[in-house]
């Protein structure tokens, strides 16, 4: 087209857009019209006015159709008016549409069936089904009697929609069904790949989901096949949530990779929103907060440059809930206030509605959180939405559980359990082994766990009868290793166990802190007696006090019953807490009273209680450092390590890396009723070319993960590579065991050896000179080289380099503001609460922000 002269090339762009209107393809008409820059009369601007609707730039679209109005003649009144009443449509602007169509007896037959049709779809957006149903019965007749076969399938698809809205599934699906078949036929592409999308949309809700994902690959084929962008990109959106809803990130990122291909230099900023929010979802999804945080902002500006306020409230909720994962309860809060104020469906409205629930308990508002829940539970139950009413009875479950309900608790966890089975039921294979992969499903049975190990409250000083569950015990007596430092930490438990000491346990997270303490207690007097464990970093610091101490009716908002504490509940036996470095002064002062007077009160009470408990605490702060600091209680640092026990990191004891592998997969088998698996040479072998930073509890998470998917009976290398995001670098390398080595130091690079000056690895590729791919300075030139040269020896993984890189520069940062988190972020150009993440994650110091 931009080759031909002008007086040929307009009036072919116009031919071409207005077919690639007609079949949906609204950016690449967008596309058509610029580059023949085709404007002028009121055909054009018609065109123009056309193709933004398409693409949801109703600015654009309102300013084209108004030129068009004024331009147009005659012929083309109609045609700018049914466009015009479908702009006001999109913009809800329900009864301009009614004033706009309220007499049709003059319009041509087609122009009067395409306003009808938009006047149905208003029926569809006011609700009124039955109106609706009706509607659309007589637009079919009547298109048929004109012989518009593309406007008669068009009815019928808004037709079976109706039906849908009301539930009656099978009555859609038969009609979707009969206008697959009949488009299929008569080769009518849009209207086949809209039965397609129905039909998965009625799977979905009839919890069909292995159909519904054939369903949507299968439409998404299509698009793809007839690179059409705008429908392309809807159903390509669409998998990916599905898959990730499923826990297929990886298959989820796959479908964006496709999307983000068709949008490449044709796209709308409409379509980039879509994309970006689904981007966003699989980075919270990875717990990527930082990154979804930017794709959310992204998509915030997409959607505000194409001048509609559809998905913002969609963003806005993904905004509220990245917050939440950060710990962002204020950003949370003021993201949820601005979603409210736009313009969304029932299920976007139920989600503000959890949302609001959820906040107000990250808030410790917890009898307003149960109050607000009891709220959404009205407005998520007739979606019929599993993912969300699962969400919320987990929720209900905790705030029951905050608030001394047990039974409520248990109550809530078996429904969002049996929501859990109905997906489940649906899968097979290996969508179904991700799915119960899920992380917010493994913490599901956790929570299970735990909630059945609660009792309702008792009477006054009533013991607590069970003992601790039997995995557990059997757990406590097998710490596995024979390397030097695990078998002193036996020797120590051994000795340390049978006193009344209270025992400080040192370790990095993951390396299994609470089976040292369950060790303890099973090889001590108490062991008959109760084990109790509750991680302090996980609660505020009101909802630690009263789950240390318990508390008294009345004693604050939502306490409805009197609630016994840790303390209370482990009577007898051993309470072990774990992360106490991340205790407030206030938590501090309470501990070193009961610890030092063995008596405490409930929060709200003044009945003094007496406690017979043996506290063990664990942490991989460094609490002699927060002492010094000024951020923990130097007398209550010398009461909790009385005596002191280090439990080593994995990477520090590699040769006992087969022995733990191998029982973890025996625990695992066991749990899921199957025949243990075994690991081939090659799998163990690439098992231990890893450095482990998560310790045994992210090798537990592998082999969990793996064996989901492996499908003989022994797991190699393959498997682990396959599954394992984290080992798939490692395959290629070529590095032998490193089982009976010492743990490679990565302190700093230049601790890495240089590259021989005749090996024969090959030279890296010369940097062009300017701009970003000018040389390197010598010093990080060489280190880069020196680091590449480890990496490409198999000395060390790339993952695991980039790993201690990082630490390395927040260990710095912190260094040099003295601890102060705030200021550490803005050094190395972090969110604050990423940072917080991370500094938690590798062990890290910080001061308390009260000193900046």
């Amino acid at each position: 087209l931009a080759e031909l002269d002008a007086v040929v090339r307009t009036p072919l762009a116009l031919e071409a857009a207005d077919v690639a209107v007609d079949i949906g393809e609204h950016a690449e008409a967008l596309r058509v019209l610029r580059i023949a820059d085709a404007a002028g009369d009121a055909r054009s601007h018609l065109l123009w006015g056309r193709a933004y609707l398409g693409t949801g730039d109703l600015t654009a679209a309102d300013a084209a159709l108004s030129k068009a109005e004024r331009l147009g003649g005659t012929e083309s009144v109609w045609d700018v008016r049914v466009e015009q009443g479908e702009l006001a449509y999109m913009l809800g602007e329900f009864d301009s549409v009614r004033t706009r169509f309220a007499s049709l007896e003059t319009a041509p037959p087609k122009h009067r069936i395409r306003a009808r049709n938009v006047l149905g779809k208003v029926l569809l957006a006011e609700a009124r089904w039955s109106e609706a149903d009706r509607h659309f019965a007589e637009d079919v007749m009547e298109a048929a009697a004109a012989g518009d076969l593309r406007s008669e399938l068009r009815a019928r698809l808004n037709r079976g929609i109706a039906m849908l809205s009301v539930g009656r599934l099978s009555d859609a699906r038969a009609v979707f069904a009969e206008i697959l078949t009949e488009a299929e036929g008569k080769n009518e592409p849009l209207a086949e790949m809209y039965a397609l999308t129905n039909l998965a949309v009625v799977a979905v809700r009839q919890h069909r989901y292995g159909e519904a994902l054939a369903l949507w690959e299968r439409t998404s084929r299509m698009q793809l096949t007839a690179q059409h962008v705008d429908g392309g990109v809807r159903v390509l959106t669409n998998l990916a949530a599905l898959r990730l809803r499923l826990g297929l990130v990886q298959h989820a990122e796959h479908a964006l990779a496709f999307a983000r291909r068709l949008v490449d230099g044709r796209g709308t900023a409409w379509l980039r929103a879509k994309i970006r929010v689904e981007e966003a979802s699989i980075a919270l999804a990875r717990k990527q907060t930082l990154t979804a945080r930017q794709l959310v902002e992204s998509a915030l500006s997409e959607i505000a440059a194409a001048g509609s306020s559809d998905k913002m409230a969609e963003a806005y909720n993904l905004s509220v809930r990245i917050a939440l994962e950060d710990g962002d309860v204020q950003r949370a809060n003021a993201d949820l206030g601005t979603a409210e104020t736009f313009r969304c469906d029932d299920f976007e409205r139920a989600t503000i509605a959890v949302l609001r629930a959820r906040v107000a308990r990250a808030e410790g508002m917890g009898a307003d959180a149960w109050e607000l829940a009891k709220v959404a539970q009205e407005a998520v139950q007739p979606l019929g939405d599993e993912e969300l009413l699962r969400e919320l009875h987990v929720l209900q479950a905790h705030l029951a559980k905050d608030l001394g309900d047990v039974e409520s608790a248990r109550l809530h966890v078996s429904r969002a359990l049996a929501l859990r089975e109905q997906v489940a039921a649906s899968l097979d294979g290996e969508v179904r082994a991700a799915y119960l992969s899920k992380p917010e499903i493994v913490e599901l049975a956790r929570l299970q766990t735990v909630v059945d190990g609660d009792e309702a409250p008792r009477t006054e000083r009533s013991p607590r009868g069970s003992s601790p569950p039997p995995a557990m015990v059997a757990a406590s007596k097998e710490i596995i290793g024979e390397d030097h430092q695990i078998q002193t930490l036996r020797a120590s438990i051994r000795k340390v166990a049978r006193t009344s000491a209270t025992v400080l346990v040192r370790g990095e997270s993951g390396t299994g802190k609470e089976l040292v303490a369950a060790a303890l207690h099973a090889e001590s007097d108490r062991a008959n007696g109760p084990f109790v464990a509750l991680n302090c970093a996980a609660l505020a610091e009101t909802l630690l006090l009263s789950e240390l101490f318990g508390h008294e009716k009345g004693a604050f908002t939502g306490a409805a019953s009197r609630k016994r504490g840790r303390f209370e509940v482990a009577e007898g036996g051993t309470l072990f807490l774990d992360e106490i470095g991340d205790i407030s002064a206030k938590t501090q002062v309470a501990l070193l009273r009961i610890l030092q007077e063995k008596t405490f009160e409930r929060v709200g009470g003044t009945t003094s209680i007496r406690a017979n408990v043996r506290v063990i605490c664990a942490t991989h702060r460094d609490l002699r450092a927060m002492v010094e600091r000024g951020e923990f209680r130097e007398d209550l640092y010398y009461r909790l390590r009385q005596v002191a026990l280090e439990v080593p990191a994995l990477r520090n004891r590699m040769g006992d890396l087969p022995r733990i592998a191998e029982a973890l997969l025996r625990r695992v088998s066991a749990e899921r009723g199957e025949v243990a698996k075994t690991f081939t040479p090659d799998g163990l072998e690439l098992l231990g070319r890893y450095k482990w930073p998560g310790n045994i509890r992210e090798l537990e998470n592998v082999i969990r993960a793996v064996t989901l998917f492996a499908e003989s009976s022994q797991i190699g290398a393959a498997d682990l590579v396959a599954n394992v995001e984290e080992l798939a670098g490692l395959a290629q390398q070529s590095a032998t065991s490193v089982f009976a080595q010492a743990p490679v130091s990565m302190g700093s690079l230049a601790a890495l050896r240089l590259v021989e000056a005749n090996d024969s690895s090959p030279a890296l590729p010369e940097v062009t000179e300017g701009g970003e791919n000018a040389p390197l300075p010598e010093v990080e030139s060489g280190a880069t080289q020196v680091a590449y040269a480890q990496i490409r020896q198999g000395a060390v993984s790339l993952h695991d380099m980039k790993r201690q890189i990082e630490r390395d520069c927040i260990a710095r940062a912190l260094a040099e503001t003295s601890g102060n988190i705030t200021k550490a972020a803005a050094l190395l150009g972090m969110k604050r609460p990423r940072l917080s993440q991370l500094v938690k994650q590798y062990g890290l110091a910080v001061s308390s922000e009260g000193s900046s």
